[in-house]
């Protein structure tokens, strides 16, 4: 649909309506923008070290042995 289209259909609405698609295009917007930023976070570059910064916090004995796990070592 051409731009010069739809601002004529827009200019047609009542000004409540005109209220209701403002709300839903900032609404789309929003989506939008929230989808970008989700899919560039969770975008990896592949190989050693593509993963550099995702983690944020690792516990200093994150490799020791777990207490629930002692009957099984």
């Amino acid at each position: 649909m051409e731009t010069g289209t739809l601002v004529k259909k827009i200019d047609l609405l009542s000004a409540d309506k005109k209220l209701k698609l403002e709300n839903y295009l900032e609404a789309l917007l929003k989506d939008e923008v929230d989808q970008h930023r989700l899919n560039n976070y969770f975008k990896v570059e592949k190989g050693f070290g593509g993963g550099k910064g995702l983690i944020a916090y690792m516990a200093d004995d994150f490799d020791a042995p777990l207490e629930d796990f002692k009957d099984y070592i």
